[in-house]
C-alpha cells in the first residue's frame, strides 16, 4: 500500500546526507526482480530466490500464464525502520511501501530478519497487488484487493514445505479484540475513506477474513466469481452483492463472525524436488557512491510529481554527487537526475559523452528523450518532441517492454488519437496497469476516439482503487464514457 505523502523539506534533505559507517550496496537480479541491499550477499541472494518462489506460488494458485511477463520490479531493502521513515512520511509501525508512477515502480522494505517475518509479509502483500494488477487488471471491490494481498502475504516459501492462508498475528488480534466495522462499510468503502486508524486496521483484518472465507470453499469461490463478473458488467457494489451471494451484506458479516470462531484452516503444499526451477541470480556490487545516492534517486523517481519534494531531492543529489569526482556510476546517476528532474539542457550535456560511447543504449536514449520532453514544456515544442520521439524509438528497439518509454513516446506525438498511437499507449498500460497516469491518459484517448466501453473498464477499476480516492477528472471522464456508451451516469458514491 502506498503511504507516500508530502514530506517536510528538512527530512528530505536529511535523506541525502551520509549517515553512519559505509556499507557495500549490491543488486541481485532475477527474472522478475532487481533487489538492492547493503546487507550480506548471502542474505541478498536468499531473499531474491524467496521472492521468485513467491511469484511461482502466485502463478500456481491463480493460473496466471507466462505469455506476458512482467517487467522486473525494483525492490530496495533498507537497513532500519528509521531509514525507511526518512524515505517517506510513514507511521512508526510501517515496515514497507510500494509506489507506481510513470517514472518508475518500486517497493521499499526494511531488510528481512529471520526472527521476524513482518517486513517480508509487507513486501509480499505489496507484490500481491503488483501481480494481481498486471495479470488480472479488472474491477474489484476494495476489500477483495486488500484481502487477496493479505491472504497470500503470510505464505511461507522458504522451504519446499510451503504454507499459505495463515492469519498474521496482527490481523488475528484485531479480529478477536477489535470493534468490527459495519458490513456495508467493509463491503463498499475503502481504507483511505476511514478517519480512524482502528477502523483501517479492522478493514484489513476483515478483508483478509472475507477473502479466506470465500476462497477456501468451492461454492463460495464460485459466488465470488459471479460477483466480480457483475461488477465488471457495471453493476454497483451493493446491487451486485445479493444476487451473487444469495444473502444480504449483514448476513454475510454474521457468517464471517461465525467463521472466525470456528477452525481457520490453511494450506500445506509439499513441493517435489525440481518442481520449482532454481532461479538464476546475478549479483553485482555497486560503487561506494550508492550508499549516498541510491535511495534518494529511487525516491526521486517515485515522487517526481511532488514538485517540492523532487526539488529538494535534486538539490541533495547534486551536492552529494560532488563527493565522487570521476566515478562513472555517479556520472550516470547525476546525468539521469538532470535529464528527468533537474536542468534538462544540463542533462543532455552530461548524457552526450555517455551516448557517444553507447549510442544504442536504451536507458541513455530514454533519458535523452525525457530531457527533450521537459524542454518542450518551455518552448520549441515541435522540435523537442521530434527529438524525443527519435530517442524513444531507438530505446524501444533494444528494450521494447519499458512502459516509461512507450508512455512518453505517446506524449510526444502531435496527434495521439491515431489508432497506432492508441495501441502503443494500450501496450504501456498492459505493462503497468497500476500506474494511474497511464490509465487516465488511455481512458481519455478512448473517450475522445469513441471507444467508450474500453474507457469504462479502465475508469471503473480506478474508481475502486483502495489506496486513493478518484480525482474529480476521473469521475467526470467516467461519466462522459458512460454517457457516450448510452449507460447510466453515476456519482462517485453510486459507482462504488
Amino acid at each position: 500500500m502506498s503511504f507516500l505523502v508530502r514530506k517536510l523539506s528538512l527530512l528530505l534533505a536529511a535523506l541525502c546526507l551520509s549517515t553512519g559507517a559505509s556499507a557495500e550496496w549490491r543488486v541481485a537480479e532475477t527474472k522478475h526482480f532487481r533487489v538492492y541491499s547493503d546487507g550480506s550477499e548471502k542474505a541478498l541472494v536468499a531473499y531474491a530466490r524467496q521472492l521468485e518462489r513467491f511469484d511461482w506460488l502466485l502463478r500456481l494458485m491463480t493460473g496466471a500464464g507466462a505469455e506476458r511477463e512482467m517487467p522486473p520490479l525494483d525492490v530496495y531493502m533498507v537497513r532500519s525502520q528509521a531509514k525507511l521513515r526518512a524515505l517517506a512520511d510513514l507511521p512508526r509501525d510501517v515496515g514497507g511501501f510500494y509506489h507506481a508512477a510513470s517514472t518508475g515502480t518500486a517497493a521499499f522494505s526494511v531488510r528481512v530478519n529471520d526472527a521476524d517475518d513482518t517486513a517480508l509479509d509487507i513486501l509480499l502483500h505489496e507484490y500481491g497487488h503488483h501481480f494481481m494488477m498486471f495479470h488480472f487488471p479488472y474491477v474489484y471491490p476494495s476489500w477483495y484487493v486488500e484481502g487477496f494481498a493479505e491472504y497470500f502475504s503470510t505464505a511461507d516459501v522458504k522451504t519446499d514445505n510451503m504454507t499459505m492462508g495463515r492469519a498474521s498475528q496482527n490481523r488475528a488480534a484485531w479480529l478477536i479484540y477489535g470493534n468490527w466495522i459495519d458490513a456495508r462499510v467493509l463491503l463498499t468503502a475503502d481504507a483511505w475513506s476511514m478517519k480512524k486508524r482502528d477502523d483501517v486496521a479492522m478493514f484489513y483484518a476483515q478483508s483478509w477474513l472475507a477473502t479466506h472465507y470465500l476462497l477456501r470453499d468451492p461454492q463460495r469461490s464460485r459466488q465470488l466469481s459471479a460477483y466480480l463478473k457483475r461488477l465488471s458488467e457495471g453493476e454497483s457494489l451493493e446491487a451486485a452483492f445479493e444476487p451473487a451471494f444469495g444473502i444480504d451484506m449483514k448476513t454475510f458479516n454474521r457468517q464471517l463472525n461465525a467463521y472466525m470462531k470456528g477452525k481457520i484452516t490453511y494450506t500445506k503444499l509439499t513441493i517435489k524436488p525440481g518442481q520449482i526451477p532454481e532461479p538464476p541470480v546475478s549479483v553485482s556490487a555497486l560503487p561506494p557512491a550508492a550508499e549516498t545516492l541510491l535511495l534518494p534517486y529511487a525516491m526521486l523517481k517515485a515522487r517526481a510529481r511532488d514538485t517540492e519534494a523532487a526539488d529538494t531531492l535534486v538539490a541533495g543529489l547534486r551536492r552529494d554527487a560532488l563527493r565522487y569526482p570521476g566515478d562513472p556510476w555517479t556520472a550516470e546517476v547525476i546525468a539521469a537526475v538532470e535529464a528527468e528532474f533537474g536542468d534538462a539542457a544540463q542533462g543532455r550535456k552530461l548524457l552526450g559523452p555517455l551516448m557517444e560511447a553507447r549510442p544504442d543504449d536504451a536507458e541513455l536514449n530514454y533519458l535523452m528523450g525525457r530531457s527533450h520532453m521537459r524542454s518542450a514544456e518551455d518552448g520549441e515544442v515541435e522540435a523537442n518532441h521530434a527529438q524525443a520521439r527519435r530517442h524513444f524509438t531507438r530505446a524501444f528497439k533494444t528494450r521494447p517492454h519499458h512502459y516509461q518509454t512507450l508512455y512518453n513516446y505517446v506524449r510526444a506525438q502531435p496527434d495521439p488519437r491515431r489508432p497506432d498511437v492508441v495501441t502503443v499507449l494500450a501496450e504501456a498500460r498492459a505493462l503497468a496497469p497500476q500506474v494511474s497516469e497511464i490509465n487516465v491518459a488511455l481512458a481519455a484517448l478512448l473517450v475522445e476516439t469513441g471507444e467508450f466501453e474500453r474507457a469504462q473498464n479502465i475508469l471503473g477499476a480506478m474508481m475502486m482503487n483502495p489506496h486513493s480516492p478518484p480525482s474529480d477528472y476521473v469521475v467526470d471522464l467516467l461519466q462522459r464514457a458512460r454517457a457516450g456508451a448510452g449507460t447510466q451516469t453515476v456519482s462517485p458514491e453510486a459507482a462504488r
